[in-house]
């Protein structure tokens, strides 16, 4: 484990700074978009992105989870 650990060190910050800015760009930056343009651009806008988001983000999810459980393990296993 003592091997694996940086480089799962390095992918979990790697994929929790991609799901952060997501998060952030999903509540900042789309609603100030979707506020500026009539109702079928928004629509066309949410589609066109979560499209591309709903392929990412379950995998990001499921590596953050596996990658921290894989650090966790080190602390928990610990004596």
């Amino acid at each position: 484990m003592e091997m694996i650990y940086p480089y799962a060190n390095m992918i979990h910050l790697v994929l929790a700074i991609m799901f952060l800015g997501y998060v952030f760009t999903d509540l900042a930056v789309l609603s100030v978009l979707k506020a500026k343009f009539d109702t079928p651009t928004q629509e066309k806008i949410s589609e066109l992105l979560g499209s591309r988001s709903f392929k990412i983000f379950p995998l990001t999810i499921l590596l953050l989870l596996l990658t921290g459980g894989m650090m966790f393990s080190k602390y928990m296993n610990d004596e």
